[in-house]
C-alpha cells in the first residue's frame, strides 16, 4: 500500500537527529506494509464515519498520526509527544484516497 504525506511530515523528519529519523523511517515502512503491523505500537485515536485516525508510537518521544484507506495510507503528522493531540479535534476528517 502506498503512503501519502502531509507537506509538514518530510520537513519535520529532516530536522531530527539520525537515530529518531531512522526509527521513524522504519515505522513508516511497517505502516506501508501493514497499517496494523504487530510490531507497531498503534492506537486508535478517532473515528469519523469510515475514516480512522491512528497513532503509532516511535521510540519514547515521537508519534506518527495516520489514516489507512483503500488505496493509500495518509500520514497526517509526525510529532514529538509534547505537542499533544489538540489539533486532531480541529482536523477535517475528509481524507483523499
Amino acid at each position: 500500500m502506498a503512503l501519502r504525506f502531509d507537506a509538514s511530515v518530510q520537513e519535520f523528519v529532516r530536522t531530527l537527529a539520525p537515530a529518531p529519523r531512522q526509527a521513524i523511517r522504519e515505522a513508516l515502512r511497517m505502516i506501508e506494509e501493514d497499517p496494523y503491523h504487530d510490531r507497531l505500537d498503534w492506537k486508535l485515536l478517532r473515528v469519523d464515519g469510515e475514516t480512522r485516525f491512528l497513532r503509532a508510537r516511535v521510540l519514547r518521544h515521537y508519534r506518527i498520526i495516520y489514516t489507512p484507506a483503500a488505496k493509500a495510507t495518509y500520514i497526517h503528522r509526525v510529532q514529538h509527544r509534547k505537542e499533544g493531540y489538540g489539533w486532531l479535534e480541529r482536523m477535517d476528517p475528509d481524507v483523499r484516497e
